[in-house]
């Protein structure tokens, strides 16, 4: 089976190769869901050598080390289509469904660890602090993505914040963005490569100086030149079905700081929902 790069890498340079190192990048070659999904540890163990023996691997086929061998695969295999996903689902997990199950919540685990600090944490700050510049938060996703606004949407109007949906597809979007506007932000959700309807809102919130920020699964989504602010949070394609933990994780953490960040308006915007409830209550 053929993998593009890596495969044309190792190609190159078999032939030089000691015999162990050829043998662990022909196992490379042969199962890249493997390679994505194990630690050189667990790789060397599966091989019968070490983990440094791995790392050599991945540097003499001219990557600078492991991670950057797996980040390419990665981006192969994510281009795969959710059937492609789906069998390396059924692969990674002998298709026992705990263990599918496991998985899933293994992968998002391993991307929440790393929003909790460095980098990412000061991404999330300044995420809410943009939000909360904005007269009305503009909430852009399609398909399962456009649950996950949905989701946000709803926390926001309780927070006593305007929201905007924008989760139509092909021309029903653009009735939605006639409501876009000078003194907006907007948050997208964008996955893998662009379509047309996330291209057009980005042009016309540029076009009206809306504040950007995206969520999206990759550093290498061309969305990210156009944006004030951008997290890339894997959804777990090279490792099987794309999952939306992380993304929903991280929007909530969103919700959460701004919640805090305006305690007078969530206050008053929960208590106003009380009370519409209580009325309910009252006339039922």
């Amino acid at each position: 089976m053929q993998h593009g790069e890596l495969t044309e890498r190792i190609r190159r340079v078999i032939g030089e190769l000691p015999p162990t190192m050829r043998r662990v990048a022909q196992f490379m070659d042969r199962n890249p869901v493997e390679v994505v999904a194990l630690s050189a540890a667990e790789l060397a163990e599966a091989l019968g050598t070490s983990d440094a023996t791995i790392v050599r691997t991945a540097k003499a086929l001219g990557y600078s080390g492991l991670s950057e061998l797996k980040r390419s695969l990665t981006r192969e295999l994510s281009q795969g289509t959710p059937v492609d996903n789906f069998q390396r689902t059924l692969q990674i997990s002998d298709a026992d469904a705990l263990r599918a199950g496991l998985q899933s919540i293994k992968s998002t685990n391993e991307i929440l660890h790393g929003l909790a600090s460095g980098a990412s944490a000061q991404v999330l700050e300044r995420m809410i602090c943009r939000l909360d510049s904005g007269q009305r938060i503009a909430l852009f996703g399609l398909g399962p993505s456009a649950h996950v606004v949905q989701y946000g949407a709803h926390q926001l109007r309780r927070q006593g914040r305007a929201a905007l949906l924008l989760d139509a597809t092909g021309r029903d979007l653009a009735d939605r963005m006639l409501q876009l506007a000078p003194g907006d932000v907007l948050l997208m959700l964008s996955y893998s490569v662009p379509n047309g309807e996330a291209w057009a809102v980005v042009d016309e919130a540029l076009m009206h100086s809306i504040p950007i920020l995206l969520i999206t699964n990759s550093q290498d989504n061309p969305l990210i030149r156009k944006v004030d602010e951008a997290i890339a949070l894997p959804r777990g394609g090279a490792r099987g079905m794309a999952l939306n933990g992380a993304s929903f994780a991280f929007l909530e953490a969103l919700l959460v700081g701004l919640s805090v960040r305006a305690p007078a308006r969530t206050d008053a915007g929960l208590a106003k929902l009380e009370r519409y409830r209580t009325n309910i209550d009252r006339l039922g």
